[in-house]
C-alpha cells in the first residue's frame, strides 16, 4: 500500500511557469525511447522547469546525471520492501520538490503509475511507444486498464487509431507527437571510415562491390522470410546484397531458410548493429518491412536523416514514415512483386535524382521528426494538463 505524501493537493503551474515533472521509466525501455525521455528532460530544464527521472535502463542513470538531472530508483512492481521503500522515497521527493505532474512511459507499468499518481495527488500523462498485444475482445478489455494516463502520447496517427479502436481511449485524450530523430548523429560527415570498415568486416562484405540493401528488424517468421527471399531471387531483381538485420535468437532458423533458397547468394543475416548511423552510411537502400503493422518505423526515419532512400510497406504507420516518390517508396505488404519493382527503381536512379531524394529525405525528417519539435510538443502537453487541473 502506498502512503500519501503530506503536502496536500499539488497545484498547477503558476503564471505560465515551466512545469515540475516526475518521469517514471521501465527498466526494459529501449535506448531510443530512453534518449527521448532524457531529451525532454533537458528541454524542460532549459525552459526553467524541473524534471526528476525515476527508473529506466541502467545506462540512463549515467546519462541523466551527466546532464545534471536528478535520477531516482523506481520499479513498477511493489513485490519487495526495497520497492516499497523506493516508492515512498519518490513520494517524499514529490512533496519536497513540489512536483506537479507524473509522466509514465509504457503501458506495462500503467497500473503502478496510476496508483503512485493518485497517492501523490498528481495528474498522470502516459507515453505509449508500443501498445499491448491483446488479441480478442476479452484480452483488449483487460489491457485497457493499463493505459491509465490522460492524456496518452503516441508516435503516429496509426497508433492513435489503434488506441481508439482497440482500447476505447477517447480521441480527446490522445496526443500524437512523432519521435525526434537526431540529425547530427545521422550526419554523414560524423561517421568515420573506421566505423564503416568495422561493420563491413563483421558482415564479411569488405570486398563485395554490390549495392547493399539493409532490412532492419528482420524476422525468422516463415511468411515474412518467404516474401523477402522471393523478391531477392526474382529474375528481374538487381544483383545486390540483401542484409537482414535481426535478433540473435532468430539467426539459426533464418540462416537455415536462406541457405536453402534460390536467393542464398544475395541474402545474408546478421544481428542488428548498435551503430545504426554507420550502417545507414554503408547502405544504398533501406527496406523497412516489420512483421506486424508498425506504430512507427524509426529505422526508416533514421535512414532518411542520413539521406538514404527507404522502402516501407503500406501496413501500419508506413505511409506516415516517408513521402512516396520524394523520399522513398511504399509497397504492398507481403507482395514480392511490388518489392522488386521498388528496389529496382531505387537502385537504378541517376545521380541527379539520387541527390534530390537525399536532400528531400533529410528535409522531411528535419521538418516533421526533429528533436526540437518533439520536445516543444511534449512540454505543451505538460502545460495543457496542468492548466486543466487548475482550481477555479
Amino acid at each position: 500500500m502506498l502512503l500519501r505524501h503530506h503536502g496536500g493537493p499539488s497545484v498547477a503551474a503558476e503564471n505560465g511557469a515551466a512545469a515540475r515533472v516526475l518521469q517514471l521509466l521501465p527498466e526494459e525501455l529501449d535506448a531510443a525511447a530512453a534518449n527521448r525521455a532524457l531529451s525532454v528532460a533537458r528541454a524542460l530544464k532549459g525552459a526553467g522547469g524541473e524534471m526528476v527521472i525515476a527508473g529506466g535502463p541502467p545506462r540512463l542513470e549515467i546519462d541523466t546525471r551527466r546532464a545534471g538531472i536528478d535520477h531516482r530508483p523506481y520499479a513498477s512492481t511493489r513485490a519487495s520492501l526495497f520497492h516499497l521503500s523506493a516508492t515512498q522515497a519518490l513520494l517524499d521527493t514529490v512533496d519536497q520538490r513540489r512536483l506537479q505532474l507524473v509522466h509514465v512511459h509504457g503501458s506495462a507499468g500503467g497500473l503502478a503509475a496510476k496508483a503512485f499518481a493518485e497517492a501523490a495527488n498528481l495528474p498522470l500523462v502516459m507515453t505509449c511507444e508500443t501498445l499491448p498485444q491483446a488479441a480478442g475482445l476479452l484480452r483488449r478489455r483487460a489491457a485497457r486498464k493499463h493505459i491509465s494516463g490522460r492524456p496518452v502520447i503516441v508516435r503516429s496517427a496509426y497508433a492513435a487509431e489503434c488506441l481508439r479502436r482497440d482500447f476505447s481511449v477517447p480521441e480527446a485524450a490522445i496526443r500524437v507527437i512523432p519521435p525526434g530523430i537526431d540529425l547530427e548523429a545521422f550526419d554523414e560527415s560524423r561517421v568515420g571510415t573506421a566505423r564503416k570498415l568495422a561493420l563491413l568486416e563483421s558482415w564479411g562484405l569488405h570486398d563485395d562491390p554490390r549495392p547493399l540493401i539493409l532490412l532492419p528488424v528482420a524476422s525468422a517468421d516463415p511468411s515474412w522470410l518467404a516474401t523477402v527471399l522471393a523478391a531477392a531471387a526474382a529474375p528481374d531483381a538487381p544483383d545486390a546484397v540483401w542484409m537482414l538485420l535481426g535478433a540473435a535468437q532468430d539467426a539459426a532458423a533464418a540462416r537455415a531458410r536462406i541457405s536453402g533458397s534460390p536467393a542464398a547468394s544475395r541474402v545474408a543475416w546478421a544481428e542488428m548493429p548498435d551503430d545504426w548511423p554507420a550502417a545507414c552510411k554503408l547502405a544504398s537502400l533501406v527496406v523497412s518491412l516489420p512483421v506486424h503493422p508498425p506504430l512507427i518505423c524509426e529505422h526508416a526515419l533514421a535512414a532518411q536523416a542520413m539521406g538514404r532512400p527507404v522502402i516501407t510497406s503500406d501496413a501500419g504507420a508506413g505511409a506516415e514514415t516517408i513521402q512516396p516518390g520524394k523520399t522513398g517508396w511504399l509497397v504492398r505488404a507481403r507482395d514480392p512483386g511490388s518489392l522488386v519493382y521498388a528496389v529496382s527503381g531505387a537502385l537504378e536512379r541517376d545521380d541527379i535524382i539520387r541527390t534530390a531524394m537525399s536532400m528531400a529525405a533529410r528535409s522531411f525528417v528535419a521538418q516533421r521528426f526533429s528533436i526540437a519539435r518533439m520536445q516543444a510538443e511534449t512540454l505543451a502537453v505538460y502545460r495543457e494538463t496542468l492548466a486543466a487541473r487548475k482550481l477555479p
